[in-house]
């Protein structure tokens, strides 16, 4: 490939959150190497609102493939509106086949995907997948035949300052009295059901921070109903903010800004409060470090149970192939409890 020819550069991300956060630094590194090129991002709507206030992207195509463009015919539809742009070199950090399909029907000429891509046959630049590796960092080895060490590279990630949103969020605290208390965040979700520790776990957890004087903030989705109802109706504690399916990714963003310490399940979030540098207390099951999704900072506490059956895959499942499911629930709540505390003085 002859970088000089090289006008338009597009990088296809439309996994789930975390992974497009992981590509930040990669997106970054793009235009400190190539910066009189224009850099494009096709992602999902939840990456459009995450991604559209960052610096060093040019333009975002958005690919809503689980809604209005799910199915094969809106795959040709922007097939054509890819080809039309004549980008030169197309980067697919997300590893499906339908992410190799795309770059290759728009007939993109340079198209670089990892080794161990589902469509691995249609890129013509193969970068190898280093298993051993954070999942930051294996991206930024798209770049390796540029440097001489993608390691060295900038591995920061940054969320821009909304002003409005950090006086909305300070204000809201501030009413509460909680401006300069230390505020625990806790996310009980995750888009994969073995990534959950149980949910009665969560409620135990939640009363002994309460009975403790803990200020809690308690983040999630629709999906997380069931600790909203718990927090409403049966907690009933002035010391708890219910921000269930109350805020969009940039208003989490703000609120995580105000925290001391955050409590989750692997999830996205994660990845957002690790990139902002606070302490995170994360309860892992199916997963383990070695896949590459533990939080990349040094102020978390993973919090798991050694057992010869982890992983179970690469993302969990919706059940536990041992049907004992033994990695969460052999995590006591006095164990999360200790985390915390641990980052509290």
């Amino acid at each position: 490939m002859n970088i000089k020819k090289i006008k338009k550069i597009l990088l296809i991300q439309t996994a789930f959150l975390g992974d497009i956060i992981l590509t930040i630094p990669l997106i970054n590194n793009l235009r400190n190497f190539f910066p009189d090129k224009e850099i494009t991002i096709l992602t999902t709507p939840l990456g459009k609102t995450l991604l559209e206030e960052q610096k060093n992207i040019d333009q975002i195509i958005v690919y809503d493939k689980k809604g209005k463009d799910k199915g094969f015919f809106n795959i040709l539809k922007l097939v054509e509106t890819l080809s039309l742009m004549s980008f030169d070199w197309v980067i697919s950090p997300h590893r499906s086949f339908r992410t190799a399909l795309i770059g290759y029907l728009a007939r993109i000429p340079h198209r670089s995907g990892f080794s161990n891509s589902e469509g691995r046959f249609l890129f013509n630049d193969l970068i190898e997948y280093k298993k051993s590796l954070y999942d930051l960092e294996r991206n930024l080895y798209f770049l390796e035949n540029f440097c001489e060490n993608p390691l060295k590279l900038d591995t920061k990630i940054d969320f821009p300052f909304n002003n409005l949103l950090e006086k909305e969020t300070g204000d809201t605290l501030a009413k509460r009295s909680w401006s300069n208390e230390k505020i625990i965040g806790i996310h009980t979700g995750s888009k994969w059901f073995t990534k959950k520790w149980p949910i009665n776990n969560f409620k135990q957890l939640l009363k002994e921070l309460v009975d403790k004087g803990y200020k809690l903030i308690i983040f999630g989705d629709e999906d997380d109903w069931e600790i909203s109802q718990f927090v409403t109706h049966e907690l009933e504690s002035d010391n708890i903010l219910n921000l269930v399916a109350k805020t969009d990714i940039k208003q989490l963003i703000s609120y995580f800004r105000k925290i001391a310490v955050y409590v989750t399940n692997d999830s996205g979030p994660m990845h957002i409060a690790a990139a902002l540098g606070f302490p995170i207390v994360a309860i892992f099951g199916p997963t383990v470090r070695e896949l590459g999704f533990f939080p990349y900072t040094d102020t978390a506490i993973v919090v798991e149970e050694k057992l010869v059956c982890r992983p179970c895959g690469k993302h969990g499942g919706m059940i536990c192939p041992q049907k004992h499911f033994k990695c969460m629930k052999n995590i006591k709540v006095v164990d999360v409890v200790r985390a915390i505390e641990s980052f509290i003085v």
